[in-house]
Formats: structure tokens, C-alpha cells, sequence
């Protein structure tokens, strides 16, 4: 005989939902003096282990090079640069100081919202070393949470070999597993590529995933991009609607879904200094037709 069960209580459910659920928003200000960058560098450091710190030291070794876009950990960039353009005095939110801003609000943002979880310790230090793929993988799972998917994420000490980024929890013993994408090509500061090019970027990808979802109930595959151009995120969603709608998807995928973090901030400066900025990121999800599994997902 094969199966599962579980027994469990309200006050153990409400228990676990307070330690691992997704934080209310709180979005603020943020402080782009030179004191107000300092102590946010303090803080990451502190958040990140030391990660957050190490970066900015090779951060100012690439720049000192000759190096402006040493962009190997995005955070620990925006900060440098940030400061160096109000020594300079030359701040332009609609220009690189943007992204700076944005990168910063993004993962100040993410961090107000899981920052409680069991699990946080281990991935902040990815916030620095794989910043664009942790933004991906903390959007998206705010997203989803938010839509009332109770949502895990996966232990990296306690698996070996290839393992899902997180997972939805459908019921005691039973989940489903989302792989996270984020590749380079479709990261600022390069060029968002053409459609075509842009198809064959995201289908490698989804083929790419298949070996992390290949047990279980099927699976979701995220992919994210932060590149720019007039019609990138138009562009973005399209292909995936494209490759969902010609059954470029495998059927074990329930849906595939894309991150999109725009580069410019939509901002305010509320004060000489001070920035109150919206998060510009949007995540779209396409159902998958050929799916042959139950539904399940709430969005």
C-alpha cells in the first residue's frame, strides 16, 4: 500500500504561515546622502555576512581600474556609484543613478518581505554574489503568496544535486516545484535582443529547467530580465505567450511565468535627500494548454 498522510492543528498551521509566509509590503524612502549610503552598507554587510562588504571592496578595486560597469555584484555597484556621483554632484535619476536606485529600493523591498523566513540566512549572501536570480526567485514568490499559494523554499544543505529554486506546497506531502531563471543576456546593461533571438534565449531556458521539475505534480519555470529597451517587457511577455501558444512548453510545465525589473525608477525626490521610488517590477504568468495535470496554481 502506498500513501501519505499528516495529522496537524490550527495553531501549528497559524505557527508555521507567521515563521515562512510573506511579509506586507513596506515600501520607503530611501536615504541617498552620503551618510544614509553608508549606513545602508553597513546594514547589507551585517544582513549578507559580509557578503554585501566584500563586494563593495572589489566594486572600488574594478573602478579604480578603469572599470565603471564592474557590475559582478549589481547592490554592492549601486552603492558605489550612487556615492560617487554625490561627491561628484551630478545625480540623474533618468539616467545609470536610476538603475542604481532601483537595484537598491528592489532588494530593500524584497528584504522587508522574507527577511523573518527560517531560511533567509542562507540565501542573503545570494543577494550579492546572484543578485538578478534572487530578485527573480523573491519576486515571483512574493507574488504568488500574495495570490494565496502557500509557498516553500528549497534548503540547499538538505538536497544534492540539481533542485528546484521553491516550490508551491499543495497539501501535507505534496508539492510542486519552480525552477528560477535569470540569464545574463537578458540582464542590463545589455541590449534587449529581437523577438526571435529573444525566443530561442527563453526556450533554452525552459529546456534547461526540465531536469529540476522532472518529479511531482509538473512544475513552473521563471524567467527573469531587468534589460531595457522601448518595448522590452512588451516584447518579454510576448515571447513567452508565443512559445506557450505553438507548444514549445513541455507538458510536465504547468505554467511558465516572467520577472520583469524595468531599470528606471518611477520617482519622487520627496526632499533634497530623499527618493521615494516605485518598485518597476512586473511578473506575468502563462498557463500551460498542454499541462496534464490538475490545476492547482491561484493567480
Amino acid at each position: 500500500m502506498t500513501g501519505g498522510a499528516a495529522f496537524t492543528c490550527d495553531q501549528e498551521i497559524g505557527r508555521v504561515a507567521a515563521e515562512t509566509g510573506v511579509r506586507p509590503s513596506q515600501q520607503g524612502n530611501l536615504d541617498i546622502t552620503s551618510d544614509g549610503l553608508t549606513a545602508l552598507q553597513t546594514t547589507l554587510d551585517l544582513l549578507t555576512d559580509g557578503a554585501f562588504g566584500e563586494g563593495v571592496a572589489s566594486t572600488k578595486r574594478a573602478i579604480l581600474a578603469g572599470n565603471d560597469r564592474f557590475l559582478k555584484y549589481p547592490p554592492a555597484w549601486a552603492v558605489t556609484h550612487l556615492l560617487r556621483r554625490i561627491d561628484e554632484g551630478l545625480l540623474d535619476l533618468g539616467g545609470v543613478d536610476g538603475v542604481a536606485v532601483v537595484y537598491l529600493q528592489t532588494l530593500l523591498h524584497l528584504v522587508t518581505r522574507w527577511q523573518h523566513h527560517p531560511l533567509f540566512s542562507l540565501m542573503s549572501k545570494a543577494l550579492v554574489y546572484e543578485f538578478h536570480h534572487s530578485v527573480v526567485m523573491l519576486t515571483v514568490a512574493s507574488y504568488l503568496a500574495d495570490h494565496g499559494n502557500q509557498i516553500g523554499f528549497t534548503n540547499p544543505r538538505s538536497v544534492r544535486g540539481r533542485s528546484p529554486d521553491l516550490f508551491v506546497n499543495l497539501g501535507p506531502s505534496e508539492r510542486v516545484a519552480i525552477e528560477v531563471k535569470a540569464p545574463a543576456e537578458l540582464q542590463w546593461p545589455n541590449s534587449f535582443p529581437p523577438l526571435k533571438r529573444l525566443d530561442r534565449v527563453i526556450e533554452k531556458q525552459l529546456k534547461n529547467a526540465r531536469g529540476q521539475i522532472a518529479s511531482g505534480p509538473g512544475g513552473i519555470v521563471v524567467v527573469g530580465s531587468s534589460a531595457v529597451s522601448a518595448d522590452s517587457r512588451k516584447l518579454f511577455e510576448a515571447s513567452m505567450a508565443s512559445l506557450v501558444g505553438r507548444g514549445k512548453v513541455s507538458s510536465r510545465m504547468a505554467a511558465v511565468a516572467g520577472v520583469y525589473l524595468g531599470p528606471r525608477p518611477r520617482a519622487v525626490q520627496s526632499s533634497p535627500t530623499s527618493i521615494n521610488s516605485e518598485i518597476a517590477a512586473e511578473v506575468f504568468i502563462h498557463i500551460n494548454p498542454r499541462f496534464n495535470g490538475p490545476g492547482f496554481l491561484k493567480v
